[in-house]
């Protein structure tokens, strides 16, 4: 990694010039790349169209960001005004030469190798790609997290050790990731900058999240942390199950046995009026509940999909264990007098396992039993 004394006497546009291997040229305090090497390198641009609407998507990605933008620290070796330069000509390069390819490669490893804080100068390229926000494998800042991968893992090779990351940076990478839907870069930014080790430091960036209502994000972003058994299932799980995002919801859920617990018999206790968890789970407004699926036998299915998966005793779910030997009941006796495929005898053996330890079953028993005889 370079220290001070190997480019001290260098200016950034010097630096610049040696860092990127592709030529540029100064024009006022802008560096850029000269008409006739984009030509050369493109092969992924058909045309000027073309190239006119990918700068109109970067743009339109950059305006998404400035709402919420991050404020990264400054690197004392190399000024804010020339890393942004590198990294215009890294995001340069990227569309010019189709989307990827060695030079890219070579650019970003530069990069870090240049500078005194890779971590920063990683985390600082990839939220200032310009399709940051695009959940895409084949992004520039997915492309960017790959290749840091791969420059650590080639710096530990040669050095024996790995760069040292601050709690700061750590905070500023987090947080620049906290809002990205593409699950796979959270995954890794969180571990290559040590996300798990300063977790506690790390909860405030979930709470904004969850304040925000950015429910998704939250569960993500707590999950990578492996930050369980530190929030509520109000906080973000049981806010994902009524926007019927599920499988997000059980990647927490399948960490935390009392949140387990809690949330099957939460949902047990409100088979019957499944609408009225609503209030109970948020003071405010949820945002995009899917109502269609707040039905008694939606939420009777997902207590006993829940259940089963975490193994979870009938006793944390009673009045969906109740339902459901309702309906086997039902069921028998409809196969007695509707089907008339059982006989006497088997009928009230059956009948007899089936209620002989609930009196709730014995009470809908008779019920059955009564309107079927008005019936007749």
């Amino acid at each position: 990694m370079a220290s001070y004394e190997d480019f001290d006497s260098d200016t950034d546009e010097e630096l610049l010039k040696d860092v990127v291997a592709l030529p540029i040229q100064s024009e006022g305090n802008n560096f850029v790349i000269p008409s006739q090497t984009q030509n050369q390198c493109s092969t992924g641009m058909e045309n000027i169209a073309e190239q006119s609407e990918t700068q109109e998507q970067c743009s339109q990605q950059r305006v998404k960001k400035d709402f919420n933008e991050i404020v990264f620290s400054s690197d004392d070796f190399l000024s804010d005004m020339c890393r942004g330069q590198q990294c215009s000509v890294i995001q340069e390069a990227w569309i010019a030469g189709g989307m990827g390819g060695q030079q890219v490669k070579q650019l970003t490893h530069k990069l870090f190798s240049a500078s005194q804080n890779p971590h920063l100068s990683a985390v600082y390229l990839m939220y200032h790609s310009y399709d940051f926000f695009k959940n895409k494998t084949n992004s520039l800042a997915s492309f960017v997290v790959d290749q840091f991968e791969v420059w650590l893992d080639e710096f530990h090779k040669t050095n024996g050790y790995y760069p040292t990351v601050q709690q700061q940076i750590t905070k500023e990478a987090v947080l620049a990731v906290s809002r990205q839907k593409n699950g796979k870069i959270v995954k890794k930014v969180v571990n290559m900058y040590r996300g798990v080790h300063y977790n506690t430091y790390l909860i405030p960036i979930v709470e904004d999240l969850i304040e925000r209502q950015e429910f998704a994000s939250a569960c993500r972003l707590a999950v990578a942390l492996n930050l369980f058994g530190q929030f509520k299932k109000e906080d973000f799980v049981l806010p994902l199950i009524v926007q019927d995002k599920l499988s997000l919801a059980e990647e927490y859920l399948k960490k935390d046995r009392n949140m387990q617990i809690d949330v099957v018999s939460f949902l047990d206790s409100h088979i019957k009026q499944p609408c009225e968890m609503l209030k109970e789970i948020s003071k405010t407004s949820i945002p995009d509940v899917n109502y269609g699926k707040m039905t008694t036998k939606n939420v009777a299915n997902l207590v006993t999909r829940l259940a089963k998966r975490f193994e979870l005793d009938k006793k944390s779910h009673p009045n969906t264990t109740l339902r459901q030997k309702i309906g086997g009941l039902r069921y028998l006796v409809h196969k007695k007098y509707i089907e008339n495929s059982i006989d006497e005898e088997n009928w009230k053996e059956l009948v007899e396992i089936a209620v002989s330890d609930s009196v709730e079953l014995q009470v809908e028993l008779v019920s059955i039993n009564t309107f079927k005889f008005h019936r007749l």
